[in-house]
Formats: C-alpha cells, structure tokens, sequence
C-alpha cells in the first residue's frame, strides 16, 4: 500500500503526534460554534438589514470546527494533516510570502504554527463561496472559524508549549465554565456593535477578512496577558502564567510559562498566584466574550 519511505514517514509522526497539542477541546470547539450561531440567529432578528438570513446546517459547521482535534486512524489523511499540523500562533508570520516568522516548520513536514493550514482553509471557503451549496459553505467555514477561536486560548497566542499528555490549565479551565456558565450576549447594543466591526474589517481586503479577525483575536489576548490582573499599583499581570515572545528568550519560537506555571484556575502557593475564583473567571469571561464576537464576524462574512 506504502512504500517503506512512506511507512517509515507515517511512523515517525504517529510517535511525535503526543508532542502536538489541541487548544479548545473538540466538544467545547462545537460549543462555541453553536453559542456563535445562536447570537447571529438573534440578531438577525433584531438587525435584519445586517444578519440578513438565519444560519442553515448549524450542525455541519460546528461537527466540521470539532472534527479537525479528533485523531481518526481509520481516516488516514485528516489524521496525518493534525498531527503534522500544529494550532500555535506565529506573530511574525508573513502572508505575502507565506513564510515561518519566529516558528519554523520542523523535520520539514511538520508545520508548528496554524498560518498554512490556515490561509489553505480559507482559500477552500472562498472556492465554496462561489457555489451555491450551502452546506458545504458552512463545513468550510466551521474548519475556518477553529483556527480563530483558538485564538483565544493564551498558550497558543503567546505561544507556550504544552503537550497533549499535559494539557495546557487555560483550555482545562474553559472546558468546566463552557458546560456550567454561559455569557451570551445579543442585545441590540451587541448586535449593533458587531455589525460596525464588521464594516471596519470589510474594506481592508474582501478576501484577507478570515485573516484580519484571526489576527485581531490573537492580538486582543496578547494584550489580556501584557494586562494587570486587577487596579492596584504594582498588581501583577497576566504573564505570571504565560511569557510571550517579548518577555524572554524563546526556544525555536515557543516561551515558557510564566512563574506561577501551568496553573490557571489553580491554587499556586506563591503570594504573586493568589487570585480570586472571581478573576480568574472574569479573565476566562472575556476570552469566551471575544471568541464568540470573532466566530460572529466570520458568519457574516461567509453567510452574506
């Protein structure tokens, strides 16, 4: 069936595959993608003039969103393109050029950072785009909107490696408050608000608008981690859990922790890691917020 250069090439990367590591678990990428859905639908009916029509095959966009973290041997290609096909993000990326910034790609068919895998999706969404189907607009769209939610995820913006046999503490956070607290939000002030950002992005670049609202998450939770946790003088930031590329000295393009370690949500018993359950909730709040806010421009992007 393979060749042994093949075979040999399949089996190197089934042994580097626990070094890869997911951002949102696959249930909580579906989560998102429905709550998205659920605030577009409303607004819709709020500003119909704007979310013109309901969203169709809600549910093949968000299986498609979640399929992309779910290893299939049996589905032998998706299965090689994930673990080959890593979700962190590369500030210094170059999309002109489509070359690596601070992460190059490893053993050569490993890329490290998601912007190839990215800007490939997005081109299959605009092919989509220019037929009528439908619901292979919303399968396309859900693979794309996965890229941007991860985003939101501090470990993979900075970018911190983790492994998949060590999970990162943010995304094990998120995991809880996704199935117990939900921060929806469409009220016509929300609503009205999304449709203004939407109009800033539109006329930078019709065909760049996946990578304008990926880049502008990721520099939103940049900003949240360089942010302090509360106002007070001297109050620590949010990098006492992840470095980013302008605190310290990276290895081949990843950072280390910050000092209080892989511990979001955890009790750390340093004086700096005492937090409230009440801020690390309002930091999760925000990233949720800003996630479903980017999933929504995308919808209106890909259902004009």
């Amino acid at each position: 069936m393979f060749s042994k250069w093949v075979r040999l090439e399949i089996l190197l990367v089934i042994l580097i595959s626990p070094c890869l590591a997911n951002a949102y678990e696959s249930s909580d990428h579906k989560q998102l993608t429905e709550d998205a859905a659920y605030v577009f639908n409303a607004c819709s009916e709020i500003l119909p003039e704007i979310f013109k029509k309901k969203l169709a095959y809600v549910d093949t966009m968000s299986n498609s969103n979640a399929d992309i973290d779910k290893f299939q041997l049996l589905h032998l290609p998706r299965f090689l393109s994930r673990i080959t096909n890593w979700h962190f993000y590369d500030a210094a990326f170059n999309y002109e050029d489509k070359e690596e910034g601070n992460i190059a790609a490893s053993w050569l068919i490993v890329n490290r950072s998601l912007h190839k895998t990215f800007i490939k999706e997005v081109d299959a969404l605009h092919r989509a785009m220019n037929c009528p189907d439908k619901e292979k607009i919303a399968r396309r769209a859900g693979l794309v909107m996965h890229f941007i939610q991860d985003m939101s995820v501090p470990a993979h913006v900075a970018p911190n490696y983790h492994a998949s046999n060590k999970p990162d503490s943010f995304e094990a956070y998120a995991h809880k408050q996704l199935g117990a607290t939900k921060f929806l939000s469409a009220s016509n002030g929300t609503c009205s608000q999304l449709s203004k950002t939407y109009k800033k992005i539109k006329p930078v670049g019709e065909k760049n608008v996946p990578i304008l609202i990926l880049e502008a998450l990721a520099n939103k939770t940049l900003e949240a981690i360089d942010a302090p946790i509360r106002k007070k003088d001297k109050a620590p930031k949010w990098d006492i859990f992840w470095l980013t590329q302008a605190k310290n000295k990276s290895d081949c393009g990843f950072f280390d922790y910050g000092q209080c370690g892989n511990k979001f949500g955890e009790t750390v018993n340093l004086s700096v890691c005492e937090l409230t359950c009440d801020e690390y909730k309002a930091f999760y709040k925000e990233r949720y917020q800003q996630t479903i806010e980017a999933s929504v421009l995308l919808l209106l992007y890909a259902n004009p």
